[in-house]
């Protein structure tokens, strides 16, 4: 089976507190040298091969009377190239053992390089829209969670259909003294006001571990993200400067080169860490005709914030024939 989304945790703990034998890895974090259900055996230490894992599985599954479930979430950010190799075989591995299934998830379209027509007649597909037509219940859920008051209308924008974008507007406003806290809503909800402070909340506390892991000075990460005015221009100046919502992997690191003084890999590693640890997000886009990774904000209100602000912090282009005249 397999997901267009991220939702792998949630489901993981639904199949555990029912009864039913679940492991659970993320591609990212497995071998790319071998086969990747070699490879989750490896990194679980459960078995010597991904064969004998999955006879392990089996055994659990027998025993508890349903399927033992095999979930591998965001195989997009794996080995593409090897995932899209074993997808076949993979499904036909698992389908010898009575007890066991595999559910994987891909964010789109990634699942248009990872799958052949061949390979997916192998999976059922089905695609997890997040909390889309259920935003107003998502909130009450994730709002009584934070201890953060209902708000009387519900935030409808499509950001909030998404759990990780809810995560991160509670995460940053339940640390606001509680006066603040409603009133921070209500400016978010009455348009673009507040979400500035919401994103800089998020990529300060998420830096800091990263910070400390590459002995960077504090706000690092937001600098990297947000650029500084006439010095560099940052992943949001390039975005800006370029008139779209997405930069490329080489200019991602040439930026993180420019601004810190970094060779090539040291750039490469921490941009690797950016993305992992939810700051930025790889993704496809089309450029003359073809599909290209592409370096993005992990939400497009994030993406509108940093990228205005780059715009607004720019000197004003005063030319007798501007760009967007000419347009």
């Amino acid at each position: 089976m397999l997901f267009r989304s991220h939702f792998m945790c949630d489901l993981a703990r639904h199949m555990l507190s029912g009864g039913r034998p679940a492991l659970l890895v993320l591609a990212s974090s497995l071998d790319t040298s071998v086969d990747p259900l070699d490879a989750i055996a490896k990194f679980t230490r459960l078995a010597r091969s991904g064969n004998n894992l999955l006879r392990g599985l089996d055994r659990l599954g027998a025993k508890a009377g349903r399927r033992a479930l095999l979930l591998v979430d965001g195989i997009n950010e794996g080995d593409r190239a090897a995932w899209r190799k074993a997808l076949r075989s993979l499904s036909q591995s698992v389908r010898k053992f009575e007890h066991v299934g595999i559910v994987l998830t891909c964010r789109r379209p990634y699942e248009k390089l990872l799958f052949t027509s061949s390979s997916a007649k192998g999976y059922v597909q089905l695609e997890h829209p997040g909390f889309e037509d259920r935003e107003f219940d998502a909130q009450l859920e994730y709002f009584a969670y934070y201890g953060l008051s209902a708000l009387d209308v519900p935030l409808i924008a499509p950001e909030f259909s998404r759990p990780l974008f809810l995560k991160i507007l509670c995460e940053a406003i339940s640390h606001l003294a509680a006066p603040s806290r409603k009133r921070k809503l209500v400016e978010i909800a009455s348009g673009q006001k507040g979400m500035t402070h919401v994103f800089e909340y998020f990529v300060n506390r998420v830096g800091d571990a990263i910070e400390r892991d590459f002995v960077l000075d504090p706000k690092t990460c937001w600098l990297l993200l947000k650029g500084k005015p006439q010095t560099n221009p940052g992943i949001a100046g390039i975005m800006a400067t370029g008139s779209r919502d997405w930069i490329t992997p080489d200019q991602a690191v040439g930026s993180i080169r420019r601004d810190l003084d970094f060779t090539e890999e040291q750039a490469k590693r921490l941009l690797i860490r950016l993305i992992d640890d939810g700051l930025l997000s790889k993704d496809l886009r089309w450029r003359e005709n073809f599909l290209v990774d592409a370096i993005v904000f992990p939400s497009q209100l994030f993406s509108d914030h940093p990228t205005a602000r780059h715009m607004l912090d720019s000197p004003l282009d005063t030319s007798p024939d501007p760009p967007i005249r000419r347009t």
